[in-house]
Parts: C-alpha cells; structure tokens; sequence
C-alpha cells in the first residue's frame, strides 16, 4: 500500500510540474492570438459594408427554425484525434482530447440578422451548460490511470453564418463562415480523477493560482474544435 501510494504521489508531482508548464506556455500563446484576432476584426469591419436596410431582405426565413435544428443537431461528444495513449513523458501517457456536454449548448439573446455585398449573414450568440468540459485520460507505469478534467460553468461565444434558401425544397440553409469568437468564460474548474485525495486537492489549489492561465488554455482548445462540431452538424447542408 505504501509503494502504490509513493507511485501515485510521484506521478502526480510530474504531473503538476508538466501542467504548470504546459499553462504558462498557453498563456503566452493567447496573448498573441488576442492581439492578432482584434487586428483582424478592426480590419473587417472598416472592409466590409454592412446592411440591414430594405435590400436586405429575410421575409419569410425562418432563422429560428434554423437555429434550433442547428443546436439540436449537436453531438454529446467531440473527440478530437486519435485516443490512443501516447507518453507526456516518461512513466506518464495520456489519452486523445474529448469535448463532452456539446448537447447543452444552445442559443443566447437575439439573432442578429444581416447582409455583406448582397449575401444575407447571420450573428449568433452561444452559450454552453455546466456540463461542457475538455478531458484526456491518463495512465501511470505504477499502474495508476484515471482522467484529467477541465470543466467550464459557463462560456459565450459568438459566430457568423452565410444564409441561403434550397433552391428545391426553400428551405433554409446555414453555412459555416466563423471565426467563433469568445465573449465569456466563467467558473472553470480542473478536476484529476483516479490520483487519489491529496492529488486532487493540490489540483483545486493548481485552479485557483492558475485560473486565468486555464481561461486562457480553455479558450485555445475549446475555441480551435467547437468550429469543426458546428460544421459536423450542419454537413447534409439543408436544415
């Protein structure tokens, strides 16, 4: 019992010396994808004329309709690459990343609805459940494995879509323009399980001294996937 308790204790002190790094690391790398993406917006709004005058014409598109098999087209799960274990270092491997609770995302605020150079455009504001998390499983040489756990409360994001009518059937089509930009991030919490009581407490402290690092961290991961979910859902093109 002691030699299983040393090896947990010495895979969870690799294991936090690796996170900070792997924190302070991301940290750095938001900053700079802030500062390039508020260039970027400033850039296209001064490019692009936006309308909503008469000859921007939604009568009769059922942009809420649309929306809302969008959102119900969301998947529970997003795995991301393969989920077969690979070494962090040594004694240490870990799993492939999971996006789990994309079901409970749904819609915040109005739709805001309109036209670039003839193109009719849609402004959408999400927001996810508490039950939306990034997660990673992991296994030690001793033996130990468990999951490694980052859970959000609650996050905004916002993002565009182009919208056409099926020539066919007139139905509405959403397609994907992006870029899905963060609004909010609130009450992240980074969860270790199967690392035993003391790890998981020194993790709690880790989400406190690190939490901004970790917005930042859930920002990159989270913001870099959901548009490959979205697109996902809306493959068979017509809603």
């Amino acid at each position: 019992m002691t030699s299983a308790k040393t090896s947990d204790h010495t895979a969870f002190r690799h294991s936090a010396g690796s996170l900070k790094t792997l924190l302070k690391s991301s940290a750095k790398i938001m900053r700079s994808l802030s500062a390039l993406v508020s260039v970027c917006f400033v850039g296209m709004a001064s490019a692009f004329p936006y309308t909503t005058d008469n000859s921007c014409d939604f009568t009769h598109i059922d942009l809420d309709g649309a929306v809302d098999k969008l959102l119900a087209k969301l998947p529970e799960h997003h795995l991301v690459g393969s989920q077969s274990f690979s070494p962090l270092f040594a004694g240490l491997e870990i799993g492939g990343l999971n996006i789990s609770g994309l079901d409970g995302v749904h819609g915040y605020g109005p739709l805001l609805p309109y036209c670039v150079n003839g193109t009719r455009m849609l402004q959408l504001d999400l927001i996810t459940s508490s039950n939306t998390a990034l997660s990673t499983r992991w296994r030690h040489c001793s033996g130990s494995e468990g999951s490694i756990r980052l859970r959000s409360r609650i996050t905004r994001l916002t993002t565009q879509f182009s919208v056409t009518l099926d020539e066919s059937s007139r139905d509405v089509v959403l397609s994907y323009e992006g870029p899905a930009v963060p609004v909010a991030t609130e009450g992240l919490i980074l969860v270790v399980e199967g690392a035993g009581d003391i790890a998981r407490q020194a993790i709690g402290g880790l989400s406190l001294a690190f939490n901004g690092a970790l917005q930042q961290m859930w920002t990159i991961l989270f913001n870099e996937h959901f548009p490959m979910v979205l697109r996902n859902a809306l493959e068979d093109n017509t809603l």
